[in-house]
């Protein structure tokens, strides 16, 4: 702990965030070798999951109490808003000379790039009251049972089983069915939006603190821990080795992608269990595999300040917007395209500028722009607040003279 922060989920946002920059720098080359596919599909299999899942366990402050009554973290709402909308700018342009974009405005409804996470946290958020009321209430199965043995009172309490639990299976569930909705195709980025939600709303009910909890008390998770590492050891081996050979049919699925795109043969050729075609199976094995690898990162990451790392991790957002339009420049000037991803020393180079890239971005400097804009943002919810408190006050007095007058 370091100023109140627990700088476990600093490093690991500083460690993620590197690996997302690396990711899109390896993206325009990924599929010409092995080495390079793999070390790019090893990276995408859970980062962005691990990411979601931090996300949701620091998700609770959208929905607190405040004087004795819960109420919405709008102003947290409309500053992801913002920053949705400026990244989104920022990319539509950036995309023109890298990717030959040729509409005229960007479509705010309908994106395939970075921006989608910060919509997917809009809509999020929204779920977020609702699920609350089934926070820290339980299912009891059975009775609570007393019984006497050798003249000693042994206590059997009833089993509990957290409404949450119930709800993420539920989430999850429909997550697995969700990717049958491609008529959707990217209106709202919909996908990534159900995917990745079992991991954002695993974290908001989790919580920072009994995530702790878990992660001390090793006896208890002494077989679980075993487990964890043993899934963590084999989806490394599998996606770092053998992707490129073996499992490339079904890269998508780690977009979060519709099941038309995971279908080794494409729509029209899906394997079949039945009447339903298997596509939610891959999707359900990716689950079980991000998962635990982003248990098990977690779990390892040094708890103390970490030179470069934990700063970074504390200044992810301008990393995270600034990074895109950069990378989209270098690859309109032909500079990723040129790298040789056979060529081990070329590869490695453009990894390691890619990494320099993140911990120049995460200087102070660049955090002036948007701490300015979300302290206007801020500003100007705060005196739309007070207009409106002033109004209702201003009603009420007059409505309280009236009545004075009346009286007399």
């Amino acid at each position: 702990m370091a100023d109140g922060r627990n700088l476990r989920y600093d490093n690991a946002k500083g460690i993620l965030i590197i690996l997302v920059v690396v990711g899109h720098f390896l993206l325009p080359i990924k599929g010409n070798t092995r080495v390079c596919s793999n070390i790019f599909f090893l990276i995408y299999t859970f980062h962005m999951a691990a990411f979601t899942f931090i996300s949701g366990l620091f998700s609770r402050g959208i929905y607190r109490e405040i004087q004795g009554r819960k109420r919405f973290n709008w102003s947290r709402w409309f500053r992801t808003l913002v920053l949705y909308i400026v990244f989104e700018i920022i990319t539509f342009f950036s995309e023109i000379p890298a990717y030959g974009k040729t509409s005229d405005f960007p479509n705010f409804l309908k994106d395939t790039g970075a921006p989608w996470y910060l919509f997917a946290l809009l809509i999020w958020y929204l779920f977020i009251p609702f699920f609350s009321l089934f926070k820290d209430k339980y299912i009891r199965i059975g009775s609570d049972k007393k019984y006497r043995r050798n003249n000693i009172i042994y206590r059997k309490k009833a089993l509990k089983i957290p409404c949450s639990l119930h709800l993420w299976i539920c989430i999850t569930i429909l997550s697995l069915a969700g990717g049958y909705f491609q008529v959707f195709e990217k209106y709202l980025e919909l996908d990534r939006v159900i995917s990745f939600a079992p991991f954002f709303f695993a974290g908001y009910f989790l919580g920072q603190e009994k995530l702790e909890k878990y992660y001390d008390y090793r006896k208890v998770f002494s077989v679980f821990s075993s487990l964890n590492l043993l899934i963590t050891a084999a989806s490394v081996i599998a996606v770092g080795f053998f992707m490129f050979d073996y499992l490339w049919d079904y890269r998508y699925v780690v977009y979060g992608s519709w099941y038309e795109k995971v279908s080794p043969l494409g729509i029209d050729g899906r394997l079949y269990m039945g009447s339903l075609s298997t596509e939610w199976i891959v999707r359900l094995v990716w689950y079980i595999m991000a998962g635990n690898m982003t248990f098990t990162f977690l779990r390892f990451m040094p708890t103390g300040y970490i030179p470069f790392i934990t700063k970074t991790g504390q200044r992810t957002l301008q990393i995270y917007i600034l990074h895109r339009p950069i990378r989209d420049l270098i690859l309109a000037a032909g500079y990723i395209t040129c790298v040789d991803p056979s060529n081990l020393s070329q590869l490695s180079i453009l990894i390691v500028c890619s990494v320099l890239l993140t911990v120049v971005l995460s200087a102070k400097i660049f955090a002036f722009p948007f701490s300015t804009l979300l302290y206007i943002v801020e500003s100007c919810i705060a005196s739309g607040a007070k207009s409106k408190s002033k109004s209702k006050y201003k009603f009420g007095s007059k409505g309280k003279d009236k009545s004075r007058s009346y009286n007399r």
